[in-house]
């Protein structure tokens, strides 16, 4: 099976509950707090190999309302720049394994994904 990585925040009841849902399946996955340990440029685009920014972007984060953001009105480059300097901005829980990219915490998608 191909490497899996959790992209969380500590305290968020939507990464608790994809870790949970990992753990119970007995997927083995790597844990990155990334509101401590930012993700790099090119790790964000890595990511969005794999996805589209607006899918990626947190729309519904109060930070992104405070900033009068709505989707479909951004260009992309724009919300690849707010991520990197926001990470409230970036959705969570983002689990990575292989070629594949689940955005929230979705277990219709993350049993797609490990076929459990």
């Amino acid at each position: 099976m191909a490497k899996v990585t959790l992209l969380e925040k500590k305290g968020c009841t939507s990464c608790t509950r994809a870790r949970d849902w990992l753990a119970e399946h007995d997927i083995d996955f790597e844990s990155r707090e990334f509101f401590r340990q930012r993700l790099s440029a090119e790790e964000l685009n890595d990511l969005l190999v794999l996805t589209t920014p607006g899918e990626l972007f947190a729309w519904r984060s109060p930070r992104a309302k405070a900033r009068g953001l709505t989707e479909g009105e951004v260009a992309d480059e724009a919300l690849v720049h707010l991520m990197l300097e926001e990470p409230y901005l970036i959705r969570r829980p983002t689990v990575l394994t292989g070629d594949r990219l689940i955005v929230g915490a979705n277990d219709k998608k993350l049993a797609e994904a490990f076929g459990s």
